[in-house]
């Protein structure tokens, strides 16, 4: 199955993601259960598995830990009005969290909320899809070559039908759609048709392009 199936694994599926995308997913990317467990310890609070599987493989690759959006390493980690603050949009003007009272949940919502402000909002249904589509936006600020282009519903479609995928936002209001394969990420919004696209080189940009009918505009 080409997309981001909820029975595959998390784990699985961002261990996936990140090698076909930035490279060999490596031990040294990740952090041991010992710091985790002390962060847990530091904080009061046990991790959702999702979160922990997270930093357990990547907690330490700079890519994905900090490419665009800057996801907090261990030692950043705080708990803000009762909310678990785990990462910060790259203009500082949202932070994402996850609300003490679904710590339980392996994988709960993702909630955002203005740094200087009390309420949080539902940014995402589910800390894993927010997490891959997370990492495709993170490429599209690493890798050598990127682009913008809009795209149609049957393009969009299209993608799906070829590409792993995972939806993150709240569909079916504002969703974000992350795309991967070998060397290759995108991001889509289906509301405003505006896609970001990111890959190893301008050739293969280009192929991209021309194979989905894509007017690209380099970024």
């Amino acid at each position: 199955m080409n997309r981001s199936n909820p029975r595959i694994p998390f784990a699985d599926t961002l261990q996936q993601l990140v090698s076909m995308v930035f490279g060999t997913l490596l031990p040294e990317h990740g952090i041991d259960d010992t710091a985790i467990s002390m962060a847990e310890k530091r904080l009061g609070i046990q991790f959702p598995r999702t979160l922990r599987s997270f930093y357990s493989l990547c907690g330490n690759h700079r890519e994905v830990m900090d490419g665009m959006n800057h996801l907090l390493p261990l030692p950043e980690l705080d708990i803000e009005n009762g909310g678990l603050v785990f990462g910060e949009e790259n203009q500082c003007v949202m932070i994402y969290g996850i609300l003490l009272k679904n710590m339980t949940e392996s994988d709960p919502p993702v909630m955002q909320r203005d740094p200087g402000e009390e309420p949080w909002y539902l940014d995402s249904e589910a800390l894993s899809r927010f997490l891959l589509v997370s990492s495709c936006w993170q490429a599209c600020n690493t890798l050598h070559s990127v682009a913008e282009t809009t795209i149609s519903p049957a393009q969009l479609q299209s993608l799906q039908s070829q590409y792993a995928h995972a939806i993150a936002g709240t569909p079916p209001d504002d969703p974000e759609y992350g795309f991967w394969r070998n060397n290759f990420a995108a991001v889509a919004f289906p509301k405003s048709g505006e896609m970001y696209i990111a890959t190893t080189s301008d050739e293969e940009l280009d192929r991209f392009g021309r194979l989905h009918g894509l007017d690209l505009s380099y970024c």
